[in-house]
């Protein structure tokens, strides 16, 4: 009786067929391919960007650290070479670096010591170049100035009765002031860039090392190493190339400063050197430093202007000839590329960004080259030895 009472609660085969059942997960309509692909590839991008974002965020906000960091790096990259030919003579790691590090020390130091004179004797006239660049900048813009004056006139008639406040004019600090106010700041930022240099080269071969036992594959292991080789050695190649048209760069307008009569040629000739290490940045600088100094020093405008024709000629001619001729069958970077790199870096980092643009600019062309087939195939770096 009891088995009779169980089985009559089961519900039959006819009722369980028709009972409701629940929703089929199978059977529920599928998005499209494409949607699934495009909704794939929008999360990716946007994780990529907020990556970007947040990496850009966190360089800008420790640039006081940051930017010694990465110069020192790459200095280090620029000069690896060097060490592993002192290292392979026989010399220890920790040996060559500190004579590498020790011997480029020395080198800014002499150069330092040798301008400062010169430097601090310009930089005290450097009230005088403005107010004579003033000067003939106020002879261009006197039609705008009228306009201003009708416009200030007009201004002042509908506000007559209105009280006017009072201006207050804050006196500018000199160069000199603020060189000495920000001097614990550069010297903070120069023991950073000498310590990550040195350590760099010293410890480079244990953190190539260190680095590829992370990495999952043998192939993997195999293209970073390749890429960290290549990338060296064309770094060092570019900057000791760059070097030497600069140094010619910075003789032929020591010669020419010379030539028209502007007082220590040789001084001009090395700022030139040095500034034009920052692309577009420092010539235009140096082209205008140039301009104020041929008004100081000459009291005919037209031949006030020529320092900086001259300049601006020599340095075209080696900008669009000479290092096209000698880097343009190794890497071809694009100058609207070249452009938006360095303005980039410029406005992180300040002037040490415009200076290191450039070698950021050829790790990333150099790590593209070995990672895409399309840009192995359109540009051949200078091969390895």
């Amino acid at each position: 009786m009891a088995q009779n009472t169980v089985g009559s609660a089961l519900p039959s085969a006819a009722e369980r067929a028709e009972a409701p059942t629940g929703p089929n997960y199978d059977t529920a309509p599928q998005a499209p391919a494409e949607v699934r692909r495009f909704t794939q590839s929008f999360v990716q991008f946007s994780t990529i960007a907020l990556f970007v974002m947040a990496l850009g965020i966190c360089l800008y906000l420790g640039q006081y650290i940051f930017a010694p960091v990465a110069a020192g790096v790459l200095v280090g990259f620029t000069f690896g070479p060097i060490s592993s030919w002192l290292e392979r003579r026989g010399i220890r790691p920790s040996i060559a670096a500190g004579g590498i590090v020790l011997s480029l020390v020395t080198l800014v130091g002499f150069l330092i010591f040798a301008l400062a004179v010169p430097l601090e004797n310009w930089s005290s006239r450097l009230p005088e170049i403005t107010h004579a660049i003033e000067r003939q900048w106020l002879k261009v813009k006197e039609p705008i100035d009228k306009l201003k004056q009708v416009e200030k006139q007009v201004s002042d008639a509908a506000k007559s009765e209105q009280a006017q406040p009072m201006e207050v004019t804050v006196k500018p600090q000199g160069i000199i002031t603020d060189l000495i106010s920000s001097a614990a700041d550069m010297v903070a930022r120069l023991l950073i860039f000498v310590a990550t240099f040195y350590f760099f080269l010293a410890t480079r071969t244990n953190l190539k090392r260190s680095g590829l036992r992370f990495l999952p594959t043998r192939r993997l292991q195999f293209s970073v190493a390749r890429i960290v080789r290549d990338t060296e050695a064309y770094l060092s190649r570019y900057v000791a190339t760059i070097t030497a048209i600069n140094f010619g760069l910075g003789v032929c307008v020591g010669i020419a400063m010379y030539a028209i009569g502007l007082p220590q040629p040789y001084m001009w000739g090395a700022l030139a050197m040095v500034l034009n290490y920052a692309v577009y940045v420092g010539p235009a600088v140096m082209a205008v430093i140039l301009l104020g100094v041929g008004l100081l020093t000459f009291p005919d405008s037209v031949m006030a202007l020529a320092p900086p024709i001259a300049y601006i000629a020599l340095n075209g001619l080696e900008g669009q000839f000479v290092t096209p001729a000698i880097l343009g069958g190794r890497l071809t970077l694009n100058p609207l590329v070249v452009f938006v790199s360095i303005a980039f870096w410029l406005w992180l980092w300040g002037p040490i960004g415009a200076f290191l643009a450039v070698p950021i600019l050829i790790i990333g062309s150099m790590t593209l080259y070995h990672l895409v087939p399309n840009v192995k195939r359109r540009s051949r770096p200078a091969p390895t030895k």
